[in-house]
This record gives structure tokens, C-alpha cells and sequence, in this order.
């Protein structure tokens, strides 16, 4: 430090004296007997007057050391000492409100944990929408105050039963529900309209989704539904006589309630809407089921209850609640209720032989129906392996399975395929040995997925072409349409998984600080080329759903639907795989002071700021060498370390990849925004928004310098110029949610701006006002109990 800036010495200091400044020692210290050494800063390399920034760099330079011994160590030959059980990506607990789940390293709760920066940023973020999610809910009660009045007395009830309470009343409360569930069913017409729309859906064929045998469901429902001369819809059931008849209430209920969804999200000439809440019929067959079990297992009946149509009516039913707004799934997806409940399905599946021929155990059953619980039991198997990827924990499914000659499909591999390299990877997951570990990794788990791809899939060209050229007039390309739609989604989920791995590799690399080495630089590209590549698919996905919407024939393809269950399940996991290694690459280019910059701008910058960032990356001139999906998906490169270095230089470069990703997320929204359908489960899930205000944030910092310079709100004037932050300030503001400092409108709305009319102002804060209630109508927020309430404590530099 240079002697003019020295303003006191230290023995002057902590006696709060003024220091002459004589050299080599002042007056002061001298008649103390203080050393030469101690009077003057610069031998003490203290940085700064402050001891905080003095800390800090030393504790930099410290780990800097660390590393360098560890790089040492290792090419003497001593090797380092890995501790994988105290490191994040293995050693992640969360706590919600239902369980205490270990999630494993293939989870994204593990991989954010890895990235403790970016985690208080989404940490403080979810806090701010789980709040206002919350007052959103609170205002729209009133909507459904029968639904609502009813909630209580059915939750009461399903706990008594739980607790194997007053068990002599379980035939009571069943009759009783039965009565609420009557009070709120639709007209006997808009009911006869809604099995219309499901033989409609199952004439599609769409494997691993809400198939039904609809011939044997249509003559259940008119054995028990009676409607009289004024439409009314009853239940014509005694019990316990037609205990039997139960388990297809439960089917009908269920299906209903998946049917009444879709035609809700219809918003253009739509007569068949009801006002009845979908989500509450879902609740009636989760309390029906448990008191049903309770009662007949009782008397030893279960055999009434645990049938195929019970497992369908399961299937929808929690699925269903997983993927739609508001879902009592999605609260509870910061722990494992999800996982327990495809778990259980799996259990309930096995008992009934489902793992097993179906066409030699249901041999009885009509081909409609066994074809219908092969697509079943593919989905649940589906369905397994996605949570097992997303928990991080073995599939339950541990038995090969059975292939059909007369069913099989890239779904249907995918599945058994996700199985099996699963089930290998959770065996070797602990390997110390890191090379080794990723050895296997590259050799048996991420070539079997490509493998996969090779071997039973067509080109990704290929699939782009035929999926942009549909004829759309002809209802019996439905089928075709789905199953083509289905073929990018399951892509997406294989490229995620072999994203997910090489993310898992990199870690390891890191853990060993093998950041230097030629496999660390190779690992880095697969991963950056696997991450960019999924949002380039769906975007071409999004394409041929922006031309079946459009198309007046759209309805008989069930466009909703398809998104719903072959789509929106597998691109959130992806989409949150993607948000999580790209934000936290970008947020290692920040130090300190920037990341408290970037903080206030994530949390505060203005609706302006946003146009203008759209229109930027309108400008053709910006980063013209974009990469294309034949690229991207080229299997061959990724053994050929010097063709791929050599191919994807330009992923070196931070503002390219943040570009590329911004421009993908604002094709993806335009394609998906129609005048026709209600695709907002889709573009205002959590994981969307999240990637959408990502990719915003990171395009400030990476173009400071151009003619869009952020401009902060009021509240945080631009003009500070204090080199230091104080989190603890700036979170505060942030979750206090009844601050008038913070613009709530703003801040979950600007990331949509690009779907604003420009010039028109009026229709701009119409569209800003209605797109809030939009957006949290729509939003998949999870449960909130286990984040931090002050994530200043992940800012600490340990």
C-alpha cells in the first residue's frame, strides 16, 4: 500500500490517537516500545483499513494454497483425500412438511446445494412468490366457497380414519362424501359431453399416459349415475350393497376431473367450461380411497377395492396433482412425497400382477383394456425413474421387465433403458476412486442412453421434419402426432440424464481439483453441449404445437393433454437441470462486490430494463455463429476430444452461451402464447419463470456496457457508490412483503415483456395487471418450510 495512504498506524489506532506519521516509526509507537514492523500497514498485508476485507482476501489466498497442495500432492503421487460423505452433493437433507428425505447426487436438490450463491438468490426468490402465491390463494377463496367449506370436514374425516379412529363410522362418512361429491357434479349433459372428450382422448392411443379401457368405464357410469328431469346428476348407489361398484366411482371421479381441466384451458368458443374445481374432486378420491380401505379391510373385503380401475383411478389422481397448478403434490416437492407415492403405485402394481404378462393374467380382459395397463405400467415405470433421478435413489422397479412384441416404442425402451443405468449408477455412486467412477459413468451408463438414442430412435432431423409438416385435417393423425410430440420429450429426458451425469462428473473432478486436466476441460464442454441442447428440442417441439394450435381442426389432437403428460413432466426436470449448471457457471465469473451488484439488480431492476434486453437480442449482428441442433445432438463428436474442442470454442465464452440460452427461452414463449388455448401451466411453471428472470439477470451483467445500462428502482438508487453490501438489508427488503419499496408487479411480470404490444400503454399495464393473477394462478410453486428465512449465511465465505 502506498505510504500516502496511510492515514494512522496501529498502536496510534487502537489508542484512538492522532499518529504523527514519522518514519520509520511514529511517536507514538515509539515510546510504547512498539517494533517498526506493527507500526505501519504494508507489513502487515492488510489490505484495508477494514479487517472484513483483510479476511477475506487471506481466506482467498488460503484456499488458493489449499488447492495448489492438493495439485501437488497429487503428482507426487499421494493421491487426495476425498471425503465424499461430507461434501453437498452427497450429504443433502431437506425437511418439509411430510418428510426428512436424503436426496442423492443425482438430485437437483444436490446439485444446488453444491452452489451455495446461487441457492440463497432462488432461496430469497421462491420466499418472495410462496408469499405472494399465498395472498393470491387467500383473495381467490371466495371463489369456491363450497369447495372450500367442504376441505375441512374431509381432511377430518381421512385423519380419523389414518389413525384407525372410530372405524364403526367409516360406512357414514363414505355416504357422506358421496353426498358432497353429488353437490358438486356437473349437469347430466355436460357429464355425457365429458365421456364424449375421454373416448375421444383414448381413441389417440397415447402410450404412458391416462389410458382407459372407455367401453367398460362408459357402462359403470350409467349403472350408477342417474339424472333426473332437470339434469340433475345423483349417485344411484347403496352401500353397502354396491360396495363393488366403488372402485369405478373412483376411475370416473378421477377422469373427470382430468377432463374438466382440459376443456377449462380451452378459451375460444368453449361451452363446455364448468366452475367446478377440478382439484377437489382429486381430493374426494384420495379421502374415498383411504376410508374404503380401512372399512373393507375391516371385514376382509380389499379384494372390492384393489382392482385395475382403483389403479388407474390412483394413477390419474396423483399424477394428475403433480403437474397442474395448485396440485397438493407440488407442495410437498422439496421432500419426497412424489417419490413415496410412484413408489406405492409400483407396490399396488405388483399386486396386481401388472409386472408380469399381462396378456396371460388379464387374458380375460378385453385387448382395449389389457393394452390400456400395459401404457399403464410403462408410465408408472416412467414415472419411477424420473423420480428416482430427480431424489436421488434407486427405482423401486428392481426386476427386469417384460417387452411386448405388440407394444413397444421409444417410450416404452426409454423406460426399461432409465431403469436399468439407474440401478447401476446408485451401485457405484460412493466410488472414491474419481477416474474410475466417471470411466464407468462414460463407458456404461452414458453410452447405454446414447445407444438408446442410436438404436431406437429416428434422426433428430429426421423427427423435426415430419413434426413440422403434420396435416392437421385428418383426425387419425392424432395418434402419430402424440407419439412423434412424445419422441422430443423422452429425448429431453435422456439428454438431461446424460447432462445430469457429466454435471455429476465435473463435480468430481472439482472435488479432487482436477480442474487443470484435459477430462475436467472435455467434461466441461459435454455438459455446456448437453445443456443447451434440450432447450433448442423443446423449441422445436414448441414449434409444432404453435402450428396445431392454430389449425381449426386443433381439439380432436388433444393439444393440452399432450403437453400435459407426455411433455411438461419431463421438460421441467430438464429445464430445472439446465437452470442450475448454467446459473451457477455464470455466477463463478462474479466476485464478491459484483455478486451484491448483481443481487440488487436481480431483485430490483426496472420493467424498462427488460424491453430493452429483448429487443438486443433481436439484433442478428450479436453473436451471428450460433450452433444448430445437428450439432448439438452429434453423438460422434463427444469421443473425439479435439474435434469437439475445436467445434465448441465458442462455449468458452460466457455472453455467447447466455445469448443463446436468452434467445431459446423467448422463442419458446412466443411459439407457445395462442389465442386458443390456456398453456400456462406450461410457461408460468416455477422452473419457466426461473430460467426466464436467469436468463434477464445474466444478460445485464454480461452487456453493462452497452445502451442498455441497468436502471435501478428508487428504492436502490444507482447512483451508491458503497463498495461494501449488507445482505442482511437487502433480503429484508426483499421478503418483506408489505414493503411499498419492493415492486411485486414488476419483478414476477417484466420477464414476459416481449408479449407486450410495444407503443401501446394502456393495453400494456391491462395485460401487466391480468398477467399477475395469471401467473399465480398458473405457478407450480413448491413447499417453502425448509428454505432459510435469512440467506445472508450462504453468503458466508467459509
Amino acid at each position: 500500500m502506498p505510504e500516502s495512504r496511510i492515514s494512522s498506524c496501529v498502536g496510534c489506532r487502537l489508542r484512538r490517537r492522532k499518529c504523527d506519521q514519522k518514519r520509520p516509526i511514529c511517536t507514538a509507537c515509539d515510546e510504547l516500545k512498539i517494533p517498526v514492523e506493527l507500526c505501519v500497514y504494508r507489513k502487515m498485508s492488510l489490505v484495508s483499513k477494514d479487517s472484513k476485507t483483510t479476511l477475506s482476501k487471506l481466506r482467498v489466498r488460503n484456499d488458493e494454497l489449499k488447492i495448489e497442495l492438493a495439485k501437488c500432492q497429487a503428482r507426487n503421487g499421494d493421491g487426495v483425500d476425498v471425503d465424499l460423505e461430507r461434501n453437498p452433493l452427497f450429504r443433502t437433507v431437506r425437511e418439509s412438511n411430510s418428510s426428512l428425505t436424503h436426496f442423492g447426487s443425482t438430485s437437483w436438490a444436490a446439485l444446488i446445494d453444491t452452489e451455495p450463491v446461487l441457492k440463497a438468490i432462488v432461496s430469497q426468490m421462491h420466499l418472495l412468490m410462496k408469499h405472494q402465491r399465498d395472498e393470491y390463494d387467500s383473495r381467490k377463496k371466495s371463489h369456491h366457497d363450497k369447495e372450500m367449506n367442504m376441505r375441512p370436514v374431509m381432511k377430518g374425516r381421512t385423519l380419523l380414519s389414518q389413525m384407525g379412529l372410530e372405524r364403526e363410522d367409516h360406512l357414514d362418512f363414505i355416504k357422506e362424501m358421496l353426498q358432497q361429491v353429488e353437490d358438486l357434479l356437473p349437469s347430466g349433459e355436460m357429464i355425457v359431453h365429458f365421456l364424449d372428450m375421454y373416448k375421444n382422448y383414448n381413441a389417440m392411443k397415447a402410450l404412458g399416459t391416462f389410458l382407459v379401457d372407455f367401453d367398460s368405464l362408459n357402462q359403470a357410469v350409467l349403472e350408477f349415475i342417474n339424472v333426473d328431469l332437470n339434469g340433475k346428476a345423483t349417485f344411484n348407489i347403496q352401500l353397502p350393497r354396491d360396495l363393488d361398484k366403488m372402485s369405478h366411482v373412483l376411475l370416473f371421479l378421477s377422469s373427470l376431473s382430468f377432463m374438466i381441466f382440459l376443456k377449462n384451458q380451452v378459451t375460444v368458443n368453449n361451452e363446455g367450461t364448468t366452475d367446478v374445481n377440478y382439484l377437489v374432486f382429486l381430493e374426494f378420491v384420495d379421502a374415498l380411497f383411504t376410508l374404503l380401505h380401512n372399512y373393507l379391510a375391516a371385514n376382509g373385503a380389499l379384494r372390492l377395492l384393489y382392482t385395475v380401475e382403483t389403479f388407474q383411478a390412483l394413477f390419474i389422481s396423483g399424477t394428475f396433482q403433480n403437474y397442474v397448478p395448485h396440485g397438493n403434490m407440488i407442495d410437498d416437492s422439496e421432500g419426497a412425497k412424489t417419490a413415496v407415492y410412484m413408489r406405492k403405485m409400483v407396490s399396488l402394481g405388483k399386486l396386481l400382477n401388472l409386472n408380469k404378462n399381462i396378456d396371460v393374467y388379464y387374458a380375460h380382459k378385453s385387448p382395449q383394456m389389457r393394452k390400456s395397463l400395459k401404457s399403464l405400467w410403462y408410465a408408472v415405470s416412467s414415472y419411477d425413474s424420473l423420480e428416482s433421478l430427480e431424489i436421488g435413489i434407486p427405482p423401486k422397479i428392481k426386476v427386469s421387465f417384460l417387452r411386448y412384441d405388440d407394444f413397444t416404442s421409444p417410450f416404452t425402451e426409454t423406460s426399461i433403458t432409465m431403469n436399468q443405468v439407474l440401478k447401476l449408477y446408485y451401485e457405484i455412486e460412493l466410488m472414491k476412486d474419481t477416474n474410475q467412477l466417471i470411466d464407468i459413468i462414460e463407458n456404461q451408463i452414458i453410452k447405454t442412453l446414447k445407444d438408446l438414442l442410436r438404436n431406437h430412435f429416428a434422426t433428430l432431423e429426421e423427427d423435426v421434419k415430419v413434426f413440422q409438416n403434420y396435416d392437421f385435417s385428418h383426425d387419425s393423425s392424432s395418434h402419430d402426432f402424440f407419439t412423434r410430440g412424445q419422441s422430443f420429450s423422452t429425448r429431453c429426458l435422456i439428454y438431461s440424464t446424460i447432462q445430469t451425469f457429466y454435471h455429476i462428473c465435473y463435480h468430481r473432478l472439482k472435488i479432487v481439483h482436477e480442474i487443470d486436466s484435459q477430462r475436467f476441460k472435455r467434461i466441461t464442454v459435454l455438459t455446456w453441449k448437453y445443456t443447451l441442447l434440450v432447450p433448442f428440442v423443446m423449441k422445436e417441439l414448441f414449434k409444432g404445437y404453435n402450428r396445431l394450435v392454430r389449425h381449426e381442426n386443433s381439439d380432436a389432437f388433444f393439444p393440452v393433454a399432450s403437453l400435459l403428460m407426455s411433455v411438461f413432466p419431463y421438460m421441467r426436470l430438464a429445464q430445472r437441470r439446465i437452470a442450475i449448471f448454467a446459473s451457477a457457471r455464470f455466477m463463478e465469473t462474479f466476485n464478491y462486490d459484483q455478486v451484491s451488484k448483481t443481487a440488487k439488480i436481480f431483485f430490483y431492476q426496472s420493467d424498462n430494463r427488460e424491453n430493452e434486453i429483448y429487443e438486443m437480442l433481436d439484433d442478428q449482428s450479436l453473436y451471428q455463429k450460433e450452433y444448430n441442433l445437428s450439432d448439438y445432438s452429434n453423438l460422434e463428436i463427444d469421443d473425439n476430444p479435439n474435434e469437439l474442442h475445436s467445434k465448441f470454442e465458442e462455449l468458452s465464452d460466457n455472453k455467447h452461451i447466455i445469448v443463446i440460452l436468452a434467445k431459446t427461452m423467448k422463442s419458446s414463449i412466443q411459439l407457445l402464447s395462442n389465442d386458443r388455448y390456456n398453456f400456462n401451466f406450461v410457461t408460468y411453471n416455477y422452473i419457466f419463470f426461473f430460467l426466464l428472470k436467469m436468463s434477464n439477470f445474466f444478460l445485464n451483467q454480461a452487456f453493462p456496457n452497452t445502451n442498455f445500462i441497468s436502471r435501478s428502482n428508487k428504492s436502490t438508487p444507482s447512483s451508491s457508490t458503497h463498495t461494501e453490501f449488507d445482505f442482511n438489508e437487502l433480503f429484508e427488503k426483499a421478503i418483506d412483503t408489505r414493503s411499498q419499496k419492493f415492486d411485486y408487479n414488476n419483478f414476477f411480470t417484466n420477464s414476459y415483456s416481449s408479449t407486450f404490444h410495444p407503443g401501446d400503454n394502456n393495453n400494456q399495464n391491462h395485460t401487466r395487471n391480468g398477467m399477475l393473477d395469471d401467473f399465480f394462478a398458473s405457478l407450480d410453486i413448491p413447499g417453502s418450510s425448509n428454505v432459510p428465512t435469512d440467506s445472508n449465511t450462504w453468503f458466508k465465505h467459509e
